[in-house]
């Protein structure tokens, strides 16, 4: 399945026309060539100040064709041995899970999808960006994400621990936050009140 078979497949269920469709290819395969030239992190992972330009770039394409994106964000919240009690994670133990944190993410993504990371040194926060992709197909992504990394056997210094991570997909509404800094802000509110609940939890 090539990228552009599956991006005029999206673009057709969707009821756009062939020249809306070739439009929006073609920008798509600009971002991608684009995409070449950025500093990735190990697993082509992008840094925070590409994710960022990636980020302004689809909010710039979708309201230039008034086409649709969503985001996922994530975050490790807390660290638990294998038989242990939830404990929140350091930034030391973040530093070295994140590696093994992106490696299980990109099974569930499609050629077409971006994946980065946000936030200091740490990288606390991957984000996930879905072109042509709804709330409800982000939402379908995310809990297949949330899923495997609660299966996987992570290690810390080489002890088996268990990883909590919060998660939140939101599509993008220009009317809610129409730039790149909104949105991640709004999308790391939600994170914070997840992270909020389940500190009263525990």
């Amino acid at each position: 399945r090539t990228l552009g078979d599956t991006l005029q497949r999206e673009l057709e269920v969707h009821g756009y026309s062939a020249e809306r469709i070739d439009s929006i290819y073609n920008e798509t395969l600009a971002r991608l060539k684009r995409r070449s030239r950025v500093e990735f992190i190990p697993g082509s992972v992008m840094n925070p100040v590409a994710t960022g330009y990636f980020l302004q770039r689809e909010i710039a394409t979708a309201l230039r064709y008034e086409t649709h994106f969503s985001c996922i964000m994530l975050m490790v919240a807390r660290v638990a041995g294998a038989e242990g009690d939830w404990r929140t994670i350091s930034t030391e133990e973040i530093e070295l899970i994140m590696p093994e944190v992106f490696d299980i993410l990109p099974p569930h993504l499609r050629d077409l999808d971006l994946l980065g990371t946000l936030g200091t040194k740490d990288r606390n926060i991957p984000l996930a960006i879905l072109p042509m992709t709804g709330q409800s197909g982000a939402e379908a992504v995310m809990k297949r994400m949330l899923a495997a990394l609660d299966d996987a056997h992570l290690e810390l210094s080489g002890t088996p621990v268990r990883v909590d991570v919060l998660g939140t997909a939101h599509q993008f509404d220009p009317d809610q936050a129409s730039e790149a800094k909104s949105f991640i802000e709004l999308m790391k509110g939600r994170l914070a009140t997840q992270l909020v609940t389940a500190m009263r939890v525990t």
